[in-house]
Formats: C-alpha cells, sequence, structure tokens
C-alpha cells in the first residue's frame, strides 16, 4: 500500500503521523511546501499542476478543505479538484479512494436519527457541493468510499472548551439541539481502518458513538474544570454555530466493520484535552 494523502492539514497530518508510525508508505500534497519528504506542492483547483505527482500510489485519501466558506470555493475544492486530481491518477496502480465528506450533506434538523440510507436534502451549498464530490468518485473506476464525518474536535479545536472559559451566550434554542462530534485521532483512526479494510461498503459516517445536546455536553465541560455554565439568552440570539444542525448520526457500520474508537463519547475526547491542559 502507498498512500497520498491529498490535503495535509488538520486531519491529514495527524493521517500521516499514524501511517508514518505504522511503517505504511505515504506522500502528501497540498499546496505550500512542508519540508516533508514525499511531499508534492500542488493545487488540486489547478490540473496542470497535478502532472508531477508520482505514478506509483494505490491510494487515495481526498481531505483537502475549501479555501473559505462560499460555494463556489466548494465546489472548486470538493467537486472540481476530486474530479482533476483522479483524472491526474488514471494511469497510476490506484485502486481505493477515501473522499473525506461531512454529516452537512444531510438535511434532517428534528432530532431524527441518520445513517448510511437516510436520505440526504441538504438545503446548504456546503452539503450540495459535498454530495456531488461523492457523485463524482462513483464515476471513476475505482474503489471508492465516502467518509461522513461529523464536527471535528481535538488539539487546537477546542471552541466548546473556549465558550465556558469565555463565558460567550448561548441561545436556548441552541443548547436543546443534538451535535455529532468525531476527535481528530478518531478521523485519522477510521481512515487508516478503511484503507485496509477488506470488501468495504462505499459509504460510512464517521461520528462517534453518542449523539448529544449542546446543554448535556456544556454542563459536563462546567463539571469537570469548575467552569461556571455560559450564559443564556432567549431565541436564537447568541451562538449560532451550534444551530446549523439537529439531528442524531449514527456510526453502526463503521463499528460493525471493526473500527473501535479511541474516544467513544465526548467525555473521553474532551476529558483528554482537559487533563493535558491541567498538566
Amino acid at each position: 500500500m502507498n498512500v497520498l494523502i491529498a490535503g495535509s492539514g488538520y486531519v491529514g497530518g495527524a493521517l500521516a503521523q499514524l501511517l508514518r508510525e505504522s511503517g505504511v508508505r505515504y506522500g502528501t500534497l497540498s499546496r505550500r511546501g512542508t519540508g516533508a519528504e514525499n511531499h508534492t506542492v500542488a493545487d488540486l483547483t489547478q490540473p496542470q499542476t497535478l502532472n508531477q505527482i508520482p505514478k506509483t500510489f494505490t491510494h487515495l485519501v481526498y481531505c483537502a478543505s475549501a479555501a473559505g466558506y462560499s460555494d463556489e470555493s466548494y465546489r472548486s475544492v470538493y467537486v472540481d479538484g476530486l474530479r482533476n486530481i483522479l483524472r491526474a491518477l488514471a494511469v497510476s496502480p490506484l485502486t481505493r479512494v477515501i473522499f473525506v465528506s461531512s454529516t452537512g450533506v444531510y438535511g434532517q434538523d428534528g432530532g431524527e436519527e441518520v445513517n448510511e440510507l437516510s436520505a440526504t436534502e441538504p438545503e446548504s451549498f456546503s452539503g450540495k457541493r459535498l454530495l456531488e464530490g461523492e457523485k463524482v468518485l462513483s464515476e471513476f473506476s475505482v474503489e471508492g468510499i465516502s467518509l461522513r464525518f461529523g464536527g471535528i474536535y481535538g488539539p487546537g479545536r477546542e471552541r466548546l472548551l473556549s465558550m465556558i472559559h469565555s463565558q460567550r451566550p448561548v441561545s436556548t434554542q441552541a443548547l436543546e439541539r443534538y451535535t455529532n462530534r468525531i476527535h481528530r485521532d478518531d478521523c485519522a483512526g477510521s481512515i487508516f481502518h478503511l484503507l485496509k479494510l477488506v470488501n468495504p461498503k462505499p459509504l460510512y459516517l464517521g461520528v462517534d458513538t453518542e449523539a448529544a445536546t449542546l446543554r448535556s455536553i456544556l454542563e459536563w465541560l462546567c463539571s469537570e474544570t469548575g467552569a461556571p455554565f455560559p450564559p443564556i439568552v432567549s431565541g436564537a440570539d447568541g451562538v449560532t454555530a451550534e444551530m446549523r444542525g439537529n439531528k442524531r448520526c449514527k456510526s453502526s457500520l463503521l463499528q460493525e466493520s471493526g473500527y473501535r474508537f479511541l474516544y467513544p463519547t465526548f467525555r473521553e475526547g474532551f476529558g483528554a484535552m482537559i487533563a493535558k491542559s491541567q498538566r
């Protein structure tokens, strides 16, 4: 197995470390140089820059990130960029591609349970473009796997911890909405698992084992840190990032395939982050 990681950022960097520690051959690709060995500097949105990719990779992990939150940016990376690199690697011995997608492709907003068979009717442009990227993957003659991650957190992504420490207001509506998360290390771990898995399915949800309301998470964080609960404001005022969805995503299929979470719930994940910060 020789893995190309297209997008060596937050998740891609963690995956690269995991592959390195496991003795797996890999290379990385991004718009900027990193100084790392086997790194290719190229722009996924500029097909001519992809000709320099070594034609030796057997597996591709596409975990690139859009440059900004706009329809144009999402289309250029998750649709056009994916198509560009798959065309560039057409003469490579490529056998398996993992496309890092998002649970944002689901439009459910009433606390429903969601799995791989649930309807995908996103209202946001971001969800629509990611779904379009999944379709692009299915059009190529490779073994394609779409992995839909929930909200990614971990070292350096500590928004909820920052919320209680800074006492940012949170709305009554946001508190009762379900959220779905996955720790960065489980993102890398689940990708590595699917790279090796025999006869994988074409679609998996990548979320931890417990969907939880924002209120329950904040209450637990406050009890663990001793911080007071953030101020509560009425209606839709206050923090709005937590109001983009309200569904309970299930990763049963990923778990049935043999993956075991390093951080099964937010308690283990945030607990490790809190413990590290208190050292």
